[in-house]
């Protein structure tokens, strides 16, 4: 009987680089890692996003990369973000598109 590929994506947004990751479990439950990016941060201050675009173009770019070395389209993202005023709230959100 097969079993559904767990694949594993992330998003780091930090102070100095933003790192994009693309994985799968393995049978031990462990992260095989297919694809990894990093870029240099210029829109984050201590867990602030300062520079929208220059986050959002970033991200775009590390996420495409670790896609591209993966081979692997996500649809679902761990985010990590550090700073002393951040909250969480769990969400999700969905695009409809005409085929």
């Amino acid at each position: 009987m097969a079993t559904k590929e767990k694949i594993v994506a992330a998003v780091d947004i930090g102070t100095t680089k933003i790192v994009s990751l693309v994985g799968r479990l393995n049978e031990q439950g462990k992260l095989e890692v297919l694809g990894i990016s990093q870029t240099p941060s210029k829109g984050v201050k201590r867990g602030v996003v300062l520079n929208i675009d220059e986050t959002v173009n970033a991200i775009q770019s590390t996420s495409s990369e670790a896609i591209e070395q993966s081979e692997i389209k996500f649809n679902e993202v761990f985010v990590g973000i550090a700073g002393q005023h951040i909250k969480s709230v769990k969400n999700r959100g969905y695009i409809n598109r005409d085929s």
